[in-house]
């Protein structure tokens, strides 16, 4: 194990930018986005080695692999909360988001739950909290939705 570290010591900054690039192709062939923090890691390693040349190869291979760690992750950290509030801002892939605040009227009722049709499309419906059965035609407004179930009250 001596001589992996001692291999390490002697490797000049440009090795870390090598293994930096080498993790950059992977990562842009498999688009994964974990590969993206192990090689900014060895990129702080490249500039840290260079700005202190000589630190011990055991000392090298645990900042790599604590920088690795650390920076994946909070990279997905940051990754997924901008992903969550991307999501949250599009309708895209959530079309019955699209239909809340929308009219239209009911096509069957039974209890709690039914069909409506909204702008000539058929959804799964049930009442918002309180509210009694509905009559078919009676004119209704999406209030919100649960999953592909659309949430609904009569119409003001």
């Amino acid at each position: 194990m001596q001589a992996v570290f001692g291999f390490v010591e002697q490797l000049s900054p440009w090795w870390w930018v090598a293994l930096a690039l080498f993790l950059g192709v992977i990562e842009m062939l498999t688009m994964t986005a974990f590969l993206l923090w192990p090689a900014l890691a060895a990129l702080c390693m490249a500039l840290l080695q260079w700005l202190a040349p000589g630190i011990p190869g055991e000392i090298q291979v645990t900042l790599f692999a604590a920088l690795a760690i650390a920076m994946t992750i909070l990279g997905k950290r940051v990754l997924l909360r901008g992903e969550n509030r991307a999501q949250a801002a599009s309708p895209l892939n959530q079309r019955a988001r699209r239909v809340v605040g929308r009219s239209g009227r009911v096509i069957e009722w039974r209890g709690r739950v039914g069909t409506v049709d909204v702008e000539g499309v058929q959804w799964e419906a049930r009442r918002v909290q309180g509210e009694g059965p509905l009559d078919i035609g009676a004119e209704i407004e999406v209030t919100d939705i649960d999953g592909m179930v659309v949430l609904v009250r009569t119409a003001q």
